[in-house]
Formats: C-alpha cells, structure tokens, sequence
C-alpha cells in the first residue's frame, strides 16, 4: 500500500486510526514504513 499526503498530521492521524482496526495485525504483517518528502527543487 502506498499512501500519499499533503499533511503529516493526516499521515499521523491515518497511521492512528489504521493500528485501532483488523488491518494492523491480523489481514496484514507491517514489515516497515518508509516515510519519505518529496524534494523542493527541479532535477
């Protein structure tokens, strides 16, 4: 799953909310979260 936001506040809030449900830890195993910015200049 990929996500993606404008807002770390989302983000955290998201994260929050995901680790209350089924999801976390009985669908699926999270193995890493790779937060990431995205870079402010041209390549």
């Amino acid at each position: 799953m990929i996500c993606e936001t404008r807002d770390l506040s989302a983000w955290a809030w998201f994260c929050d909310h995901l680790r209350d449900t089924r999801f976390w830890d009985h669908y699926f195993e999270v193995l890493d979260i790779l937060p990431a910015l995205e870079g402010n200049y041209l390549a």
